[in-house]
């Protein structure tokens, strides 16, 4: 996942679901603009293992629920992810149940960005993996504050391709960078925040209410997607987009951050042309809200993508 990066479905609209689900106690509606909602007071925000591993110096993250998409016959879900060429073993949708990936910014304005790969597998392959890639000289380690760090060749293609890459096991997940001139020395910044107990990306208030909007609230998602930047709205500060299945499809909720509600009123027009097909737009609060909807065969592209 490294970046190189309808029909009503309800019977009343999403908006209104939103708020019974939410507890929002606040509807401001203006004839001629947005519905309003608020932000309950306290944000019920749920920690899940694999956001403890992204840092808060992220600039961008994603994570796919490889084992829901794969089980529901999502298309374009059966490539591997990625192999050790050393060891001929490969990561792929049927033995990967998530996988996430974050961006810190380049260190300097003309470097690169560091991406880091999360992947979280089953227990039998979490195993084998340590145990055939310790016992392999063909595998280059280096240990960091109590953690193996393995140079990996990467065999993207059938015709040999080879990337060089670096990875390391933490905590039942399995952390994995390629692609720059010194994908150890990204490792190491990976591994530097989860070993130094740093604060989390999803420890942020402004993180937390962008996944909130962007969820309905939810815990259960086919994939999450958070952006600490500026979108295609000029005025915009943060997004997030959500996939989520429904009884009788797919919905995508996008929530685009502004610094204030007045900015995210005033852009409301704009947005909704931007996302268009939508069955409903809102603003919550700085935010606008957009759901659309998708069908089995369509929903694949979204799980990565604004």
């Amino acid at each position: 996942m490294s970046k190189k990066r309808s029909g009503k479905i309800f019977a009343l609209t999403f908006a209104v679901v939103f708020a019974t689900l939410s507890g929002l106690t606040i509807l401001l509606v203006f004839p001629s603009g947005p519905t309003i909602y608020h932000f309950p007071s306290t944000i019920p925000f749920n920690y899940q293992p694999w956001m403890n591993l992204i840092p808060s110096t992220a600039i961008s993250t994603a994570v796919i629920n490889v084992s829901a998409v794969v089980s529901l016959g999502i298309p374009g879900s059966n490539n591997s992810f990625l192999t050790i060429y050393q060891i001929n073993e490969s990561l792929t949708p049927h033995n990967v149940i998530l996988l996430a990936n974050y961006e810190l910014p380049p260190s300097t304005p003309y470097a690169n960005s560091t991406e880091i790969d999360i992947f979280q597998v089953t227990p039998t392959l979490y195993l084998k993996l340590q145990q055939e890639m310790n016992k392999t000289a063909l595998i280059p380690k280096q240990p960091y504050h109590g953690v193996l760090i393995y140079s990996i060749l990467n065999n993207v293609s059938k015709a040999g391709g080879l990337i060089s890459g670096s990875m390391a096991f933490y905590n039942g997940f399995i952390i994995y960078t390629q692609g720059s001139s010194s994908p150890i020395q990204d490792m190491q910044k990976a591994l530097s925040f989860v070993l130094g107990n740093y604060p989390s990306l999803f420890s942020n208030t402004t993180v937390q209410k962008a996944v909130y909007a962007a969820t309905a609230g939810k815990t259960s998602f086919l994939s999450l997607l958070y952006l600490g930047y500026t979108t295609q709205l000029p005025q915009s500060v943060v997004a997030a987009k959500s996939v989520l299945q429904t009884q009788s499809g797919f919905v995508a909720v996008i929530a685009v951050g502004f610094s204030n509600e007045s900015q995210s009123v005033s852009n409301f027009k704009y947005f909704t042309r931007l996302y268009q097909g939508g069955s409903s737009y809102y603003v919550m609060d700085n935010f606008a809200v957009a759901n659309i909807h998708y069908t089995l065969a369509t929903v694949g592209p979204q799980l990565q993508t604004f």
